[in-house]
């Protein structure tokens, strides 16, 4: 099984110079390097039938290594068939993904118009902000960092946060105030239209936005 496996990698391991395929298959070798990736459940329904990973919400948490040598966000696909190898279980990936992601992708959270002055709104007042990480790579994970939207939450002084997910890479954030009923559908044809005309199948989070309590510390998506 473990030759089938590392033969199944075996073009993306010779494009890496620096990475040692042997340590692929040892556990206690790849456990600082395993994070984790969200993406839609049912877009890649038949994708997650030979991988590790967690419901959430309509979408799903996946597991990569993050090959540190890379100049690049080179990552490999933790399997089923892997992850029997390294005698785990995905609530142990969980667990490892959760500490190493953080510090491997650094979030980076800002003002949309502060960094792009030349964007202007109907509405100058809108505060429009992005959460991703500083690789703009796979950012929108950034939403399952422990603590991290009750900080943002605190920064911008709302109770809620309204979460518009724009792809797999980043997601805007909106104030309290765009959480009422008519704004929520409004933002619900605009985040559809955009998916349908601007977004890359392999880019595609949701079509729906999200609402983060910071009360209760809680994600739900609205649908």
């Amino acid at each position: 099984m473990a030759s089938n496996i590392l033969a199944s990698y075996e073009k993306r391991m010779s494009a890496e110079k620096h990475f040692d395929s042997d340590r692929y298959f040892d556990f206690n070798e790849m456990k600082s390097s395993i994070t984790m990736r969200l993406v839609n459940f049912e877009k890649n329904v038949n994708q997650l039938r030979n991988r590790p990973f967690i419901p959430y919400l309509n979408l799903a948490i996946v597991f990569v290594i993050h090959i540190h040598e890379s100049d690049e966000n080179d990552l490999i696909q933790i399997t089923n068939d892997l992850m029997a190898i390294w005698h785990t279980d995905t609530d142990t990936l969980y667990r490892l993904a959760k500490e190493n992601t953080p510090c491997i992708y650094q979030p980076c959270f800002f003002n949309f118009v502060d960094r792009f002055p030349s964007f202007t709104t109907p509405d100058s007042s809108l505060d429009m902000y992005v959460l991703t990480n500083k690789e703009n790579y796979y950012g929108v994970c950034t939403l399952l960092y422990e603590g991290l939207l009750k900080k943002v939450a605190q920064e911008i002084h709302t109770k809620n946060l309204v979460i518009i997910p724009s792809s797999v890479h980043e997601c805007i954030l909106l104030p309290s105030e765009f959480s009422d009923k008519e704004s929520l559908l409004q933002l619900t044809e605009l985040i559809m239209y955009v998916n349908s005309t601007n977004v890359a199948d392999y880019e595609y989070l949701s079509d729906y936005p999200y609402i983060y309590d910071a009360h209760k510390d809680s994600l739900n998506v609205i649908s």
